[in-house]
């Protein structure tokens, strides 16, 4: 899943990282890269204690609210990709259907990024949730306010990637909705 992060420094100190989408999670780090990557493990660290407290992922706002934002006036604006099948929780096997052909093409994706069939449906499902309320206007590289732009080097860690909009479905008809069994 994509969070926003807002990347700011003073003179005297390290670069601090906010995360404006999840309320109390900071991070820093000694150089940019390393506030990025220490970013990666505040939000997974950050994740893990909603879900163990039982409490909802907050919806993550439109980019430009937060480029928007006058608090973040003068700030470095990234995005990272962070893998929430990694963190921890009790797993349920289950038994889907699916089309033949999608379900090749997940095993080819998952086959060339080195995970797992269960991880992909379990983290592609989160996102999608997570981003169903989000305009499909959302960028899909890296942003910035001014010209300061951060495109991470470790893709494996800050991956930008494209937001894949799900086909709508046909409205049943009026005679199904009303035929019981339905």
């Amino acid at each position: 899943m994509r969070y926003v992060v807002v990347i700011h420094k003073d003179e005297d100190s390290d670069y601090g990282v906010t995360v404006p989408d999840l309320p109390g999670c900071f991070s820093a780090g000694d150089t940019l890269d390393q506030a990025l990557s220490n970013s990666t493990e505040a939000i997974e660290c950050h994740i893990e204690g909603l879900f163990s407290d039982s409490e909802e992922l907050p919806t993550p706002q439109p980019s430009e609210t937060h480029m928007n934002n006058p608090d973040y006036d003068n700030a470095i604006f990234a995005v990272v990709d962070v893998d929430l099948s990694n963190i921890s929780g009790s797993t349920k096997r289950i038994n889907i259907s699916m089309p033949e052909n999608v379900l090749s093409k997940i095993d080819r994706f998952v086959d060339s990024q080195g995970g797992s069939r269960s991880a992909f449906l379990a983290e592609a499902s989160l996102e999608y949730m997570a981003n169903r309320s989000i305009s499909s206007k959302r960028s899909s590289i890296s942003f910035s306010k001014g010209k300061r732009i951060i495109r991470p080097e470790n893709k494996s860690s800050h991956q930008i990637t494209n937001k894949i909009e799900p086909k709508k479905r046909k409205k049943a008809s009026k005679k199904n909705r009303e035929s019981p069994g339905n």
